[in-house]
């Protein structure tokens, strides 16, 4: 049986070249890819393109074919823009009274236009709507047309029986599924927060990238 198995590898590795890849190699692959030397890669920087063309010739030595019209690059539009930190505001008002938050020290984030988004604010939990898990946290709420409050990651996080994937996280925790959630169930915004008994930073704690933001155009293809 083994040399029917040696040569089998063989041929998957004439086939294909990447399942004969060394650990060295890939190694090597990512340490140059997440160097100091390409400063995190961020879009619309020299680093990016340097890195894209990097990843392209490794294709092209891999014996990968090219789909995008013979070239193994994709040009897509692309918005950059800089917040101005002192236009940005959150005011809640409550009977009467308001209360004003200031940007990044109370609350952070950015829009790459000007935008004012007034609504009535309803808690949401988690922002998580999961059948798999018979776990619905609009269930019952009246959030449409609102600015929806919710916490950020999941609920039993640090517990190891937790069906949540015990202390690891499932798609549900991203943020990114959450404002998707949100936009479902047709909220009009969306506020997070840090949630309770947390064991790791804050969102205005963890590291964020400094420089312009991007936002792919409208009219990109998703």
């Amino acid at each position: 049986m083994r040399p029917f198995l040696m040569r089998l590898a063989l041929g998957l590795c004439a086939l294909t070249g990447l399942l004969c890849q060394s650990s060295s190699r890939l190694r090597a692959d990512l340490d140059f890819l997440t160097s100091d030397a390409l400063a995190g890669r961020l879009s619309l920087t020299p680093q990016a393109e340097i890195a894209a063309r990097y990843i392209a010739a490794d294709f092209q030595k891999t014996g990968l074919l090219p789909a995008n019209y013979g070239s193994y690059l994709q040009e897509f539009p692309l918005i950059a823009y800089r917040s101005d930190p002192n236009a940005r505001q959150l005011l809640l008002t409550r009977k009467g009274a308001s209360k004003a938050f200031r940007a990044g020290s109370d609350f952070t984030g950015s829009f790459h236009r000007d935008i004012d988004i007034r609504g009535a604010l309803v808690f949401a939990g988690y922002g998580i709507t999961a059948p798999e898990y018979r776990y619905d946290d609009y269930a019952g709420l009246d959030e449409a047309g609102k600015i929806v409050l919710i916490f950020d990651h999941e609920p039993q996080e640090d517990d190891p029986q937790s069906v949540w994937n015990g202390t690891g996280h499932t798609l549900h925790a991203g943020r990114w599924t959450k404002l998707a959630n949100a936009r479902r169930h047709g909220a009009i915004g969306v506020l997070i927060a840090s949630e309770p008994g947390r064991q790791h930073p804050g969102l205005l704690e963890a590291p964020r990238a400094t420089g312009a933001g991007q936002s792919l155009r409208a009219s990109a293809p998703p």
